[in-house]
């Protein structure tokens, strides 16, 4: 019997006895953030943690191949601009890299004159939520205060630099912390 997710679990059996079993698994990493101020964990059984460093052990070859390395950087950018195509929004690498310079250039200036409450007013990030939606119907809430989404980021980083896991794991898990925290 292969995996099966809370979600369909919860159809057959005890989804929260399910879950406690899942979260003290050996197999399992704990995170202290995740969506809706929960939080999160990831199974890697050994089967999964084998196929992953298959994955690994080919991408080197092929890095190997073409005489490149990757850094992380251009590994979460990749996976930006996936994200984004798979979104309808096209976009390059020097886009990505240079997002914040343009969002200054382009925009400052306009939410300046036309929408002050929404500039960015942290001293890295927002302090107040941010809604993402269309028609001021909200589908996501990003993580506040700017205290927490500081916490978020670090903890994030922390699973980026973690050894115990495999590297295109520790990049998705960077990658999905991001994009449903901020």
């Amino acid at each position: 019997m292969g995996y099966t997710s809370l979600y369909k679990t919860s159809f057959t059996r005890d989804v929260e006895k399910e879950y406690w079993k899942r979260i003290v698994s050996d197999c399992t990493f704990s995170f202290t953030i995740g969506p809706y101020q929960n939080s999160s964990f990831v199974m890697m059984c050994d089967e999964s943690k084998d196929l992953v460093n298959e994955i690994e052990t080919l991408t080197t070859q092929l890095s190997k191949l073409h005489a490149t390395g990757r850094k992380n950087h251009e590994m979460i950018a990749d996976e930006i601009i996936c994200t984004n195509m798979i979104e309808g929004i096209s976009c390059s690498k020097e886009d990505v890299d240079r997002l914040r310079k343009l969002y200054d250039e382009l925009l400052l200036n306009e939410i300046r004159s036309t929408e002050p409450e929404n500039l960015p007013d942290g001293t890295l990030f927002r302090k107040d939520p941010l809604n993402v939606g269309a028609s001021y119907v909200a589908i996501h809430t990003g993580v506040y205060p700017e205290r927490r989404i500081i916490f978020c980021m670090d903890t994030a980083s922390s699973v980026l630099n973690n050894d115990q896991m495999p590297y295109p794991v520790r990049i998705a898990l960077f990658l999905w912390f991001y994009t449903s925290l901020l």
